[in-house]
């Protein structure tokens, strides 16, 4: 299936997918809190040739969802 470019414009921000997980959202502030992105860490993104967007598809309940989408969101933020 193809996303077009104006249904990914449509996609949810981290902060509104967050609102939106009442029973990962506590898990994902802890996680934020524990994210310490070194200059290594994040040198292979910084190194990229282009901008690149993501498209990730959470789901409340999954563990994964906490564990890396605060990690996912600093590497962006970086």
């Amino acid at each position: 299936m193809t996303i077009s470019r104006e249904r990914f414009n449509n996609g949810m921000t981290y902060d509104a997918a967050k609102q939106k997980m009442p029973r990962n959202a506590p898990n994902m502030d802890r996680v934020e809190g524990l994210i310490k992105l070194s200059d290594a860490d994040l040198a292979p993104w910084r190194s990229l040739p282009e901008k690149y967007s993501a498209l990730i598809l959470v789901i409340d309940p999954c563990p994964d969802v906490y564990t890396n989408l605060p990690i996912l969101q600093q590497i962006a933020t970086e």
